[in-house]
């Protein structure tokens, strides 16, 4: 689903049709009409957090309804989203993909935040797509791709060290654009066949980067840009 802000308090499932059907959850905070400006972000916890029982100053989701505001309370909600990696999983999805688009600047970076520890398991494809993903987390899935297909770029001026590693173990991972990993000890890419790394499909620019404050490792049999790509990896 697309929207300028968005809470998942309840219950994702698919439905399947026959014994080949699979499901695929989107969530896009993308621009809307009346915030086309300003910072993103999409957090992703590891349990379902309810709205309405955690609407506490420090919570996770206090950030997503002001109840002090009795005609707009949810303006505090605008670019702002969650998703957990248990409703995800008990969904049963085959392929999911988590966007966030950038309409702001690299010094108030949108991004998918994970919450320290996230353990994310993807049957089949995750797709994440935003200028930065932070925080220490899990991700595993058969084929996973880390893009940035945005126009706003990091640098390592951008991004600080964290206490807790961003691990991804897949069968083939995808790197495209300039990924940046901000806020983690250590990226770890661990892939039982290919590590890809290219340039954006939606650009001219064939040229990408992998960005991480500290240790960057690649487990694969093979690491290799796509035909044409210009790719840095810098940690």
């Amino acid at each position: 689903g697309k929207a300028s802000g968005q809470g998942a308090a309840g219950t994702l499932a698919v439905t399947l049709g026959g014994s080949t059907s699979v499901g695929t959850e989107t969530i896009n905070a993308t621009t809307p009409l009346y915030f086309p400006n300003g910072q993103r972000v999409l957090t992703v916890t590891q349990e379902k957090q309810l709205l309405a029982a955690n609407n506490t100053p420090g919570s996770n989701v206090s950030n997503l309804i002001d109840t002090s505001s009795a005609t707009q309370p949810l303006t505090n909600a605008t670019g702002v989203g969650q998703i957990s990696a248990a409703q995800i999983s008990a969904g049963g999805f085959d392929n999911v993909q988590l966007r966030v688009d950038n309409v702001d600047s690299a010094s108030t970076t949108s991004m998918i935040a994970f919450q320290t520890g996230v353990n994310l398991v993807v049957p089949s494809t995750l797709t994440l797509d935003a200028t930065a993903f932070s925080g220490g987390a899990t991700l595993n899935a058969a084929q996973v791709s880390l893009q940035n297909i945005g126009g706003t770029n990091l640098t390592a001026s951008n991004i600080t060290a964290g206490n807790t590693p961003f691990t991804v173990n897949a069968n083939f991972i995808d790197v495209i654009g300039n990924v940046a990993v901000n806020n983690v000890s250590s990226l770890h890419l661990n892939s039982a066949t290919d590590i890809r790394l290219r340039g954006p499909a939606t650009s001219l620019n064939a040229n990408g980067a992998l960005i991480a404050p500290e240790t960057i490792a690649m487990d694969a049999a093979q690491v290799y840009p796509s035909t044409g790509t210009s790719f840095s990896i810098s940690p």
